[in-house]
């Protein structure tokens, strides 16, 4: 069952599962595990050293279905990284200099396609080059409705 909260314990510690219902989680021996879904009863589970549990979320309805929930069990003594304030700090900071970046770059993307598109129309003004046929249909549509002087 896809997008079941799987809360670790008592911590902060959550993830979903994905479409075929699977997660990844690092957790201790002996931690538990929380399943949650809208609807359906939440359902406890504490590690052993199995790697593979097979669950059944019942709704709160009383009507039951199967839910088939595969999870890869870390035995580290470490849990997952939580970023300092620092961290976070340096993230927004790269993260802002990354769109003033691209902003540059797509202005002078910009400026340059429209330089390129203005010298093209000089060409084709001054005979240089010609239109395309769609170009030349184009000339003579619009020139069908222009104000003759």
């Amino acid at each position: 069952m896809p997008n079941v909260n799987v809360l670790l314990g008592e911590t902060t510690i959550e993830t979903n599962t994905d479409f075929n219902g699977y997660f990844e989680l690092k957790v201790k021996m002996n931690d538990t595990l929380t399943f949650k879904q809208v609807e359906y009863n939440s359902k406890e589970i504490t590690i052993t050293k199995d790697s593979q549990y097979y669950l059944t979320l019942k709704m709160d309805l009383d009507v039951q279905y199967d839910l088939f929930v595969v999870g890869l069990v870390a035995t580290d003594s470490d849990y997952i990284h939580r970023k300092t304030p620092e961290e976070i700090k340096e993230e927004e900071r790269i993260e802002t200099i990354r769109k003033q970046n691209r902003k540059v770059f797509y202005k002078r993307l910009f400026k340059k396609r429209l330089e390129t598109q203005r010298a093209r129309r000089k060409q084709i003004k001054n005979g240089k080059i010609e239109r395309t046929k769609i170009g030349k249909l184009l000339y003579v549509a619009t020139n069908i409705f222009r104000k003759r002087k």
